[in-house]
């Protein structure tokens, strides 16, 4: 058997992050599914991630990161 052949016969299990109804629907297949909630910060708002970003200057974290990267593609 082949290792592509061997992954799609293993059971399928998933980490869902953020659209909760993705979980509901992977449930209802019988699939083994954990949900993590989570949300942009700042709802995704550039404007409002920008003045976080002046409030977090000097603070690591990965939440920061993330902030910064979704506003640099504004």
């Amino acid at each position: 058997m082949s290792k592509r052949e061997n992954l799609l016969n293993k059971k399928l299990k998933v980490i869902n992050i953020g659209i909760e109804t993705f979980v509901q629907d992977l449930k209802r297949q019988g699939v083994e599914v954990v949900h993590v909630d989570w949300r942009p910060p700042a709802g995704g708002d550039v404007e409002i991630l920008k003045l976080l970003d002046k409030l977090e200057e000097g603070v690591d974290s990965p939440e920061r990161d993330c902030s910064k990267r979704l506003a640099s593609k504004q």
